[in-house]
């Protein structure tokens, strides 16, 4: 059972992070959240499919000098050999795993040999918690691991957090793939946030509001909500525009010019004065 004091700090970091402007990426500080709240060492985000993985982690700015924290490359090599990666490509479970689940596969010598040598490098236990994969990988795991074994609470901690996880992700994703690399970008000028430059994103990409809610797990009506404000701040009254002008002023990348040219002649207009980068709302 998850605390009401504990979880209502957690709906409020979601909330933070999901209408935010920029900044440190979000998943980032979830995941320093999570690993600060379980007593762990380290976490990541893990891609993966057979035959390849893509790894993002994190280590805790401050660290005791007494817990010492492996390097990530040797793992990261045999990640299909982790009795949780072996647990869930399996299983396909949607709820977060612990190490327990994992030890149905300590009969495999690899994957024996692997979890005692994170043993032995201070990893005694993990939690795996699964994301929405990648379009060009199976499986995306949240990891959290420490040298301590895991309270009886961390995972009814991790699936009441889930949702929250699931949609801090999904949105940083979207945003992520409009400007790789730079969080802040222009949206911060027009004072767009994250949620609506996810929105905005979907919207151009011919998405419905009852479709963009399934990706970013929210209400059709809520995304209704998003996209007024869009509007609002672009200086704009309808989709069409707002994905236009969006794309000149760099905040979406600009479509194939073909596409482009077959958009601008069912409603391209001059950029309005509130909404020209030289004038930032």
């Amino acid at each position: 059972m998850v605390g009401s004091t504990l979880l209502s700090r957690w709906i409020d970091l979601a909330a933070a992070l999901l209408t935010g402007t920029g900044g440190r990426p979000p998943l980032a500080i979830a995941l320093a959240e999570l690993v600060r709240q379980l007593d762990s060492l380290v976490g990541g985000a893990v891609d993966f499919r057979t035959g390849s993985v893509d790894v993002q982690p994190y280590v805790p700015g401050e660290i005791p000098a007494d817990r010492a924290v492996p390097a990530p490359e040797p793992y990261v090599a045999q990640i299909a050999d982790h009795a949780l990666a072996r647990y869930f490509v399996q299983t396909g479970d949607p709820r977060p795993a612990s190490t327990t689940e994992g030890r149905r596969f300590y009969g495999d010598p690899k994957v024996l040999r692997l979890m005692e040598s994170a043993r032995d490098d201070g990893i005694a236990e993990s939690l795996f918690v699964p994301l929405t994969p990648r379009s060009d990988f199976a499986h995306r795991w949240l990891v959290v691991a420490g040298g301590a074994p895991l309270r009886e609470s961390a995972k009814d901690l991790a699936s009441t957090l889930l949702p929250l996880l699931a949609a801090i992700d999904a949105q940083a994703r979207v945003v992520d793939r409009l400007h790789p690399g730079d969080p802040s970008s222009t949206r911060t000028t027009l004072d767009l946030t994250g949620r609506e430059l996810a929105v905005l994103a979907l919207m151009a990409r011919g998405l419905t509001a009852v479709s963009i809610g399934r990706r970013l797990n929210l209400s059709p009506r809520t995304v209704s909500k998003h996209q007024g404000n869009v509007y609002r701040k672009l200086d704009v009254r309808d989709r069409l525009a707002a994905v236009l002008i969006a794309q000149q002023l760099g905040i979406l990348p600009m479509p194939p010019p073909g596409l482009a040219a077959a958009m601008s002649s069912r409603g391209a207009r001059e950029l309005p004065r509130s909404a020209s980068p030289s004038s930032p709302r």
